[in-house]
């Protein structure tokens, strides 16, 4: 599992003082802006930014900075992808990241069937879709779904469904269908 997750992208500036507004990565502006560091990459490395403020604004964050005090500091930040130490992200229990689904198995939680690898999650607007297999949601509607999320490198690593396939998320041939 990664220790740093991508979780912002810098798309402007906010004011004169150095104030950057992030495009979030997470599951709620409000998660980002509580975080008190970030990271950017420079070469291989990964820097640390101290936040010295952020708050929520419409659907975006503007942050602060420690070391940025000028319109021209956070001008040269603008389109840096930040990370954040996932140590750091406020979870409760039943939470996941995404990036720890990706290349998983999917099963059907009553039968076993396997539908496939999870590949991608997409995200196009207001909710996730996983690609290859099963539609999810991490968050909320069907975040329900998933029962059980097998991590371990040892043996099986999958998910499993809490639904069938017949509720229109997984769609099965009929016999005599040409879809």
């Amino acid at each position: 599992m990664e220790k740093y997750l991508e979780c912002a992208k810098i798309v402007g500036t906010h004011g004169v003082h150095g104030a950057v507004r992030l495009s979030s990565m997470c599951d709620s502006p409000a998660v980002l802006a509580s975080l008190k560091r970030m990271y950017y990459r420079r070469g291989a490395a990964l820097e640390e930014l101290c936040v010295k403020s952020a708050f929520v604004h419409k659907s975006m964050v503007v942050a602060s900075f420690d070391g940025v005090d000028s319109l021209d500091g956070a001008i040269a930040m603008r389109d840096l992808v930040l990370y954040a130490d996932r140590d750091d992200i406020p979870r409760h229990d039943g939470d996941f990241f995404i990036s720890d689904l990706i290349g998983l198995s999917v099963k059907d939680a009553e039968s076993g069937e396997v539908y496939g690898t999870l590949s991608d999650v997409i995200s196009p607007a207001g909710h996730d879709i996983c690609k290859e297999a099963v539609r999810r949601r991490i968050h909320d509607p069907l975040r329900r779904r998933i029962r059980k999320a097998d991590f371990s490198r040892g043996g099986s690593r999958d998910f499993r469904k809490a639904y069938r396939g017949n509720d229109g998320l997984i769609r099965r041939r009929r016999k005599g269908s040409s879809e």
